[in-house]
């Protein structure tokens, strides 16, 4: 496969400051070659590496076909014996990028994100994309409230309004994985 020239760590992103512009580039990631520092192991196996580096993306973020913010778990397997690996910063870098690009299915963004890993470490490298539900359902911590992700994109306020003839006032909780704040202050 081929992809990017490999780099050192020298020449890497990490502890750098970057100018980011946001928005798609897969060239944002920087491929170390394995063998470099794998040279510098005492006693190297015999029959080589074997096995899977997993990586895991918490806060993985695109726009669903009609602009909705989606966010899921990402899980990208790594083959060990692949020549390179992706550095993390260059990652992270990558896959900000996302934010606001739309994919009309998950397995559209799937398939793009395995052709660009896999370009950078010259190996196929699996893709897996886990809604917030499912992974905070193998037991990891959950939002209390009603998540309001899968809203119906309208502009009235239904969502909010409470059930009955409430004349006291009704306490609702909600959440949203996918809302931002601007980091204005609230009068």
């Amino acid at each position: 496969m081929a992809g990017p020239v490999a780099g050192d760590v020298a020449g890497s992103p990490l502890g750098r400051e970057q100018d980011y512009a946001g928005g798609y580039d897969p060239s944002r990631l920087y491929p170390i070659a394995r063998a470099d520092s794998r040279s510098t192991l005492a006693a190297a196996p015999a029959r080589g590496f074997h096995g899977v580096d997993w990586w895991t993306a918490f806060e993985l973020s695109w726009l669903d076909g009609e602009g909705r913010p989606q966010i899921a778990v990402g899980r990208f397997a790594v083959p060990a014996d692949s020549p390179c690996i992706v550095e993390s910063k260059s990652l992270k870098l990558y896959l900000g990028g996302l934010y606001n690009v739309a994919y009309e299915r998950w397995a559209a963004l799937e398939a793009v994100l395995a052709a660009d890993l896999s370009a950078a470490a010259r190996a196929p490298v699996g893709v897996t994309l886990e809604s917030v539900d499912a992974f905070e359902a193998r037991g990891f911590d959950r939002f209390l409230g009603t998540c309001v992700d899968s809203a119906p994109l309208r502009q009235d306020a239904g969502l909010l309004a409470a059930e009955g003839q409430a004349t006291a006032p009704v306490r609702q909780r909600f959440h949203s994985h996918t809302a931002t704040c601007s980091g204005a202050s609230a009068p």
